[in-house]
């Protein structure tokens, strides 16, 4: 099973509905609260019906309820009112979701988003425990096993990749691990990234819509080739973005290349663009980023502009404090879906995938056309190109 969040549907229940959910949502809220509505509540159609709206935003209300610690979902049993006599047997049913952690990577984006997964897990009653990645490798001295004895068979696990974009094996899980978990068939949900090897429950930002996004933006701004500047060991999400970036290009007939980030964050620069002077680059991830900046204090004036965008993992803000025109993704809608499939599903059903829209948001700072520190700087420009 597969869910996508489309842009038009965003638009519509975010911006244009947004009074009429918070209506319905406070009139949800007024009574359960009021006493009107206790116990098992009715289904989601009975509720569209006597509310005046459809199942999809039943449930997307019951949902938001449920985060703030008023009510209780339960697969298979129906929705609780949180204190009524009916909840026990809910009450008993709260889990244990273990938490696959980088603790050396605490202030990444994946940690963020990891901070609020547990928020909404844990406004519900459930315990979140933290297993980090390290204890569960070779490398480190430990073992796959290992994750089940600091966490007893947990009815679900949660693995959120810190830096996606950035670092795409930093944080991951390895095939050993993944073996591990299914053979005691155990959930496993991915948070902000997707699993190569195993279809299994995934959150994640539409990246392949992103890279799609900043490279329409870069062609409108009149550039007539693209550089995609990535980590050197990809990902699936770094690939998604590569993919919607090129998406992009073929469909416009623009040259487009691809170039890496060295280990330490240096661009490698092997890859030249046939017409430098009307470039544009797309930065996937926060190291890339930085990378854009340390190209830019070396600035002068006798170079050509190079328009800039990114794509972020969710909650970087990096773009947004330098000015950088970028793709990004909402922390707290990721964490949303991530908590409802990890509390939700079961190894048992088949595996769904969410891919959450992100916004671009336009800025005149950095790397910004028609002139920036970075589109002038001689030294970058054939580093890169």
């Amino acid at each position: 099973m597969s869910v996508i969040e489309s842009q038009t549907e965003f638009a519509v229940n975010g911006r244009r509905l947004s009074y009429k959910f918070q209506r319905l949502r406070e009139e949800l809220r007024n009574a359960i609260v009021g006493g009107e509505l206790r116990g098992r509540l009715p289904g989601e159609r009975d509720l569209g019906r006597r509310f005046g709206a459809n199942p999809k935003t039943i449930n997307k209300a019951l949902t938001d309820l449920a985060a703030e610690g008023l009510v209780t979902r339960q697969i298979g049993r129906g929705t609780f009112v949180i204190g009524s006599g009916e909840e026990k047997n809910a009450v008993a049913a709260r889990r244990q979701f273990a938490v696959l952690s980088n603790a050396s990577d605490p202030e990444s984006p994946g940690a963020r988003l990891s901070a609020a997964v547990i928020a909404l897990l844990e406004r519900q009653g459930h315990t979140c425990p933290g297993v980090p990645f390290a204890s569960t490798t070779p490398q480190n001295g430990g073992s796959p096993a290992d994750l089940f004895r600091q966490v007893s068979l947990p009815d679900a696990i949660l693995c959120v990749p810190p830096r996606p974009l950035s670092r795409p094996a930093a944080g991951r899980p390895g095939e050993d691990l993944l073996q591990e978990i299914l053979r005691r068939q155990i959930n496993i949900v991915f948070a902000g990234d997707d699993c190569r090897t195993l279809r299994r429950n995934a959150v994640m930002p539409d990246y392949a819509e992103g890279g799609f996004q900043a490279a329409e933006f870069l062609a409108r701004l009149g550039c007539r080739a693209l550089l995609v500047l990535c980590a050197s060991d990809p990902g699936p999400a770094v690939d998604a973005v590569v993919a919607g970036a090129r998406t992009s290009a073929t469909r416009r007939g623009l040259w487009w290349g691809k170039d890496h980030l060295g280990p330490t964050g240096s661009i490698e620069g092997s890859v030249r663009s046939p017409d430098r002077a009307a470039t544009g680059c797309i930065a996937v991830g926060g190291m890339a980023v930085e990378a854009l900046e340390s190209m830019a204090r070396g600035a002068s004036s006798n170079q050509p502009c190079i328009g800039c965008a990114a794509v972020l993992e969710p909650g970087d803000a990096c773009a947004e404090q330098l000015g950088l025109t970028a793709v990004e993704f909402d922390v707290d809608r990721l964490a949303s879906w991530a908590a409802r499939l990890t509390v939700e599903t079961r190894f048992s059903q088949p595996a769904s995938r969410v891919l959450i829209p992100g916004t671009l948001h336009i800025r005149n700072g950095l790397c910004a056309p028609p002139r920036s520190a970075l589109a002038v700087a001689p030294t970058a420009a054939e580093a890169v190109f």
